[in-house]
Protein backbone atom coordinates (compact mmCIF):
# COMPACT_ATOMS: atom_id res chain seq x y z
CA UNK A 1 0.00 0.00 0.00
CA UNK A 2 1.17 3.41 -0.61
CA UNK A 3 1.48 5.97 2.42
CA UNK A 4 -0.67 8.27 0.64
CA UNK A 5 -3.28 8.55 -2.75
CA UNK A 6 -3.17 11.36 -4.60
CA UNK A 7 -5.43 14.33 -3.65
CA UNK A 8 -6.90 15.08 -6.89
CA UNK A 9 -10.03 13.04 -8.57
CA UNK A 10 -11.15 12.18 -11.64
CA UNK A 11 -13.60 14.91 -11.95
CA UNK A 12 -11.65 17.43 -11.08
CA UNK A 13 -12.28 17.14 -7.02
CA UNK A 14 -13.85 19.98 -5.13
CA UNK A 15 -14.91 23.18 -5.91
CA UNK A 16 -14.08 26.31 -3.78
CA UNK A 17 -15.97 28.87 -2.69
CA UNK A 18 -14.76 31.30 -5.20
CA UNK A 19 -16.08 29.29 -7.90
CA UNK A 20 -20.16 29.76 -7.57
CA UNK A 21 -22.45 27.11 -8.61
CA UNK A 22 -25.77 29.33 -9.96
CA UNK A 23 -27.35 28.28 -12.89
CA UNK A 24 -26.28 31.24 -14.82
CA UNK A 25 -23.20 29.95 -16.54
CA UNK A 26 -22.98 29.45 -20.62
CA UNK A 27 -25.05 26.26 -22.03
CA UNK A 28 -26.29 26.22 -25.45
CA UNK A 29 -22.87 27.41 -26.71
CA UNK A 30 -20.69 24.67 -24.71
CA UNK A 31 -23.17 21.97 -25.46
CA UNK A 32 -22.72 23.05 -29.02
CA UNK A 33 -18.74 23.36 -28.69
CA UNK A 34 -18.46 19.44 -26.76
CA UNK A 35 -20.33 18.21 -29.45
CA UNK A 36 -18.40 19.32 -32.23
CA UNK A 37 -14.82 18.36 -30.61
CA UNK A 38 -16.28 14.87 -29.83
CA UNK A 39 -17.12 14.02 -33.36
CA UNK A 40 -20.46 12.14 -32.16
CA UNK A 41 -23.44 12.73 -30.70
CA UNK A 42 -22.61 13.04 -27.56
CA UNK A 43 -25.55 14.09 -24.51
CA UNK A 44 -23.82 17.06 -22.74
CA UNK A 45 -25.98 18.08 -19.31
CA UNK A 46 -25.60 21.11 -17.71
CA UNK A 47 -26.19 20.89 -13.85
CA UNK A 48 -25.70 22.16 -10.20
CA UNK A 49 -22.93 20.06 -9.91
CA UNK A 50 -19.17 20.56 -8.13
CA UNK A 51 -17.73 20.12 -11.01
CA UNK A 52 -17.24 18.48 -14.54
CA UNK A 53 -17.08 14.78 -15.16
CA UNK A 54 -17.61 12.52 -18.18
CA UNK A 55 -19.83 9.45 -18.03
CA UNK A 56 -17.48 6.57 -20.13
CA UNK A 57 -20.73 4.08 -20.55
CA UNK A 58 -23.80 7.06 -21.32
CA UNK A 59 -21.24 9.15 -23.34
CA UNK A 60 -22.64 12.37 -21.59
CA UNK A 61 -20.43 15.16 -20.90
CA UNK A 62 -21.62 16.59 -17.26
CA UNK A 63 -20.65 20.42 -17.06
CA UNK A 64 -21.05 22.46 -13.74
CA UNK A 65 -23.03 25.49 -13.51
CA UNK A 66 -20.17 28.25 -12.73
CA UNK A 67 -22.07 31.34 -12.61
CA UNK A 68 -18.22 33.20 -12.40
CA UNK A 69 -16.74 31.11 -14.67
CA UNK A 70 -15.02 32.96 -17.97
CA UNK A 71 -14.89 31.39 -21.17
CA UNK A 72 -11.99 29.84 -21.62
CA UNK A 73 -12.38 28.07 -18.40
CA UNK A 74 -15.47 26.56 -19.82
CA UNK A 75 -13.69 25.46 -23.40
CA UNK A 76 -11.05 23.73 -20.85
CA UNK A 77 -13.55 21.98 -19.10
CA UNK A 78 -15.33 21.04 -22.00
CA UNK A 79 -11.52 20.07 -24.15
CA UNK A 80 -10.78 17.47 -21.19
CA UNK A 81 -13.90 15.83 -20.78
CA UNK A 82 -13.94 15.56 -24.82
CA UNK A 83 -10.60 14.30 -24.41
CA UNK A 84 -12.40 11.65 -22.54
CA UNK A 85 -14.40 10.81 -24.75
CA UNK A 86 -12.50 10.77 -27.99
CA UNK A 87 -9.18 8.65 -26.81
CA UNK A 88 -10.55 6.44 -23.20
CA UNK A 89 -11.49 3.73 -23.89
CA UNK A 90 -14.99 2.61 -21.95
CA UNK A 91 -14.29 -0.91 -21.88
CA UNK A 92 -10.75 -1.10 -20.42
CA UNK A 93 -11.45 1.27 -17.15
CA UNK A 94 -12.58 -0.69 -15.20
CA UNK A 95 -10.79 -3.31 -16.00
CA UNK A 96 -7.16 -1.83 -16.00
CA UNK A 97 -8.16 -0.68 -12.27
CA UNK A 98 -8.96 -4.12 -11.21
CA UNK A 99 -5.71 -5.57 -12.82
CA UNK A 100 -3.33 -2.78 -11.39
CA UNK A 101 -4.63 -3.06 -7.95
CA UNK A 102 -4.17 -6.87 -8.30
CA UNK A 103 -0.59 -6.38 -9.70
CA UNK A 104 0.36 -4.00 -7.13
CA UNK A 105 -1.57 -4.89 -4.01
CA UNK A 106 -3.16 -1.47 -3.71
CA UNK A 107 -6.69 -0.86 -3.39
CA UNK A 108 -9.42 -0.36 -6.44
CA UNK A 109 -9.39 3.36 -5.56
CA UNK A 110 -5.59 3.71 -4.82
CA UNK A 111 -5.04 2.54 -9.03
CA UNK A 112 -8.21 4.49 -10.02
CA UNK A 113 -6.69 7.39 -8.76
CA UNK A 114 -2.82 6.70 -10.60
CA UNK A 115 -4.58 5.95 -13.67
CA UNK A 116 -6.42 9.23 -13.40
CA UNK A 117 -3.46 11.51 -13.08
CA UNK A 118 -1.36 9.56 -15.99
CA UNK A 119 -4.79 9.64 -18.58
CA UNK A 120 -5.41 13.45 -17.67
CA UNK A 121 -1.40 13.82 -19.05
CA UNK A 122 -1.84 11.37 -22.15
CA UNK A 123 -5.45 12.54 -22.96
CA UNK A 124 -4.71 16.57 -22.29
CA UNK A 125 -1.93 16.79 -25.00
CA UNK A 126 -3.30 15.20 -27.47
CA UNK A 127 -7.07 16.86 -27.33
CA UNK A 128 -4.38 20.66 -27.86
CA UNK A 129 -2.47 18.75 -30.51
CA UNK A 130 -5.88 17.60 -32.48
CA UNK A 131 -7.52 21.32 -31.82
CA UNK A 132 -5.07 23.25 -31.53
CA UNK A 133 -6.99 26.25 -30.80
CA UNK A 134 -7.27 25.31 -27.42
CA UNK A 135 -3.96 25.56 -25.66
CA UNK A 136 -4.64 29.09 -24.72
CA UNK A 137 -7.74 28.04 -23.07
CA UNK A 138 -5.87 25.59 -20.93
CA UNK A 139 -3.17 28.49 -19.77
CA UNK A 140 -5.75 30.75 -18.85
CA UNK A 141 -8.00 28.01 -17.21
CA UNK A 142 -5.33 26.35 -14.78
CA UNK A 143 -3.81 30.11 -13.95
CA UNK A 144 -7.12 30.87 -12.89
CA UNK A 145 -7.97 27.36 -11.16
CA UNK A 146 -4.73 27.98 -9.50
CA UNK A 147 -5.66 31.38 -8.00
CA UNK A 148 -9.18 30.13 -6.79
CA UNK A 149 -7.49 27.44 -5.16
CA UNK A 150 -9.67 24.96 -6.30
CA UNK A 151 -6.38 22.42 -6.25
CA UNK A 152 -6.37 23.45 -2.43
CA UNK A 153 -3.18 24.70 -1.25
CA UNK A 154 -0.26 24.37 -3.46
CA UNK A 155 1.85 27.34 -2.15
CA UNK A 156 4.57 24.24 -1.20
CA UNK A 157 3.91 21.90 -3.96
CA UNK A 158 7.26 20.41 -3.37
CA UNK A 159 6.28 19.33 -0.13
CA UNK A 160 3.46 17.07 -1.54
CA UNK A 161 4.22 13.29 -2.53
CA UNK A 162 4.72 12.20 -5.83
CA UNK A 163 1.69 11.47 -7.35
CA UNK A 164 0.22 14.77 -6.48
CA UNK A 165 3.14 16.58 -7.65
CA UNK A 166 3.46 14.32 -11.41
CA UNK A 167 -0.05 15.94 -11.10
CA UNK A 168 0.42 19.52 -10.64
CA UNK A 169 3.57 19.53 -12.97
CA UNK A 170 0.92 18.41 -15.92
CA UNK A 171 -1.61 20.77 -14.80
CA UNK A 172 -0.36 24.12 -13.22
CA UNK A 173 3.22 23.66 -13.84
CA UNK A 174 3.08 22.92 -17.74
CA UNK A 175 -0.13 25.24 -17.95
CA UNK A 176 0.41 27.88 -15.49
CA UNK A 177 4.11 27.60 -15.13
CA UNK A 178 4.17 26.22 -11.67
CA UNK A 179 8.04 24.85 -11.20
CA UNK A 180 7.65 21.45 -9.54
CA UNK A 181 10.73 19.78 -7.99
CA UNK A 182 11.86 16.25 -9.17
CA UNK A 183 14.56 13.42 -7.97
CA UNK A 184 16.46 11.81 -10.72
CA UNK A 185 14.07 8.18 -10.49
CA UNK A 186 11.03 10.48 -10.63
CA UNK A 187 11.79 12.56 -13.58
CA UNK A 188 11.65 9.25 -15.28
CA UNK A 189 8.32 8.52 -14.80
CA UNK A 190 8.02 12.24 -15.80
CA UNK A 191 9.49 12.11 -18.79
CA UNK A 192 7.05 9.29 -19.65
CA UNK A 193 3.94 10.71 -18.60
CA UNK A 194 5.47 13.59 -21.33
CA UNK A 195 5.38 11.06 -24.11
CA UNK A 196 2.52 8.30 -23.15
CA UNK A 197 0.91 7.12 -26.17
CA UNK A 198 -1.44 4.39 -25.63
CA UNK A 199 -4.04 3.45 -23.08
CA UNK A 200 -1.77 0.44 -22.05
CA UNK A 201 1.30 2.70 -22.00
CA UNK A 202 -1.01 4.95 -19.21
CA UNK A 203 -1.76 1.23 -17.22
CA UNK A 204 2.18 0.10 -16.82
CA UNK A 205 3.31 3.83 -16.29
CA UNK A 206 0.40 3.74 -13.69
CA UNK A 207 1.59 0.43 -12.06
CA UNK A 208 4.91 0.97 -11.95
CA UNK A 209 4.41 4.32 -9.84
CA UNK A 210 2.51 2.96 -7.38
CA UNK A 211 5.32 0.27 -7.01
CA UNK A 212 7.93 3.23 -6.32
CA UNK A 213 5.37 4.47 -4.18
CA UNK A 214 5.04 1.57 -2.17
CA UNK A 215 8.86 1.14 -2.02
CA UNK A 216 9.38 4.72 -1.05
CA UNK A 217 6.97 3.92 1.74
CA UNK A 218 8.57 1.17 3.11
CA UNK A 219 11.78 3.27 2.90
CA UNK A 220 10.31 5.73 4.66
CA UNK A 221 9.46 3.47 7.82
CA UNK A 222 13.11 1.73 7.82
CA UNK A 223 14.81 2.55 10.87
CA UNK A 224 17.91 4.45 9.50
CA UNK A 225 21.34 3.16 10.23
CA UNK A 226 23.61 3.98 12.96
CA UNK A 227 26.90 6.44 11.52
CA UNK A 228 30.36 4.91 12.07
CA UNK A 229 32.05 5.70 15.41
CA UNK A 230 35.15 6.78 13.06
CA UNK A 231 32.50 9.16 11.05
CA UNK A 232 31.10 11.00 13.79
CA UNK A 233 31.76 14.44 14.37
Amino acid sequence: MVAKTPIFQYNWGMVPTSINTLPTAPSAAKSMLARLLATENIAVVHQNIPTAFFDLKTRALHLPLWSNASGSLYDMLVGHEVAHALFTPADGWKSAIDSVAAATGCDRDTAKQYLNIVEDARIERMIQAKFRGLKSDFINAYKTLMEREFFGDISNPNGMIFADRFNLHFKCGVHAGTVIRFSAEESAFVTRGETVATWGDVVTLAQDMIVYAQEQAKQSQQPQAEMPEDAQG
